[in-house]
This record gives structure tokens, sequence and C-alpha cells, in this order.
């Protein structure tokens, strides 16, 4: 009978010994992830660029369009800073 508690405790000691070693590798990996970050945001900053130079051009457009139709750009609350004095009297036909 001690030969099989020997085998028990010996296989249990072999759960925790791997629990332990995958901790340790999960550890080494989470470790890593602010370089892995900083890599990428260092091979995309081109792109994020370019996008942010598309974002940029479409609000311009944006407004262009706003100002040819009357209405006020997209993404702004209320009313435009033009709409303010496309109402005063001087600009209002017949005035």
């Amino acid at each position: 009978m001690s030969r099989l508690s020997e085998k028990l405790a010996a296989a249990g000691a072999v759960a925790l010994r791997q629990h332990g070693k995958i901790e340790e590798r999960a550890d080494r990996i989470i470790a890593r992830e602010p370089e892995i970050e900083r890599q990428a945001d260092e091979a995309f900053l081109p792109h994020e660029r370019m996008l942010d130079e598309a974002e940029n051009g479409l609000a311009a457009l944006e407004k262009e369009l706003a100002v040819l139709t009357n209405h006020p750009p997209s993404g702004l609350s209320g009313a435009s800073p033009d709409s303010s004095e496309g109402q005063s009297s001087s600009h209002q036909p017949g005035s």
C-alpha cells in the first residue's frame, strides 16, 4: 500500500509541476505584450498617418458639401458657426 501511496503522491506532484510550467509560459507571453505592441504601433504608424489624412479630407469635404446644401456638417451638434450669420437680416432675401 505504501508504494501505491507514493505513486499517487508522485502523480499529484506532476500535475502541480506542469501547472507551474504552463503558468510560467503564460507569464512570459504576457510579459512580451508591451514590446509587441510597440513594434505594431511602429509598423502601422505610416498607415495611421494616411488614415488620418483621409479622415481630414473627408471632414473638409463634408464641410464644403454642407455649405453648398445649407445643412450643418455631420458630427457637429447644434448650429454651425456660420448658420447664425446666415440668419441675420442682412443676408435674408428681400432685406
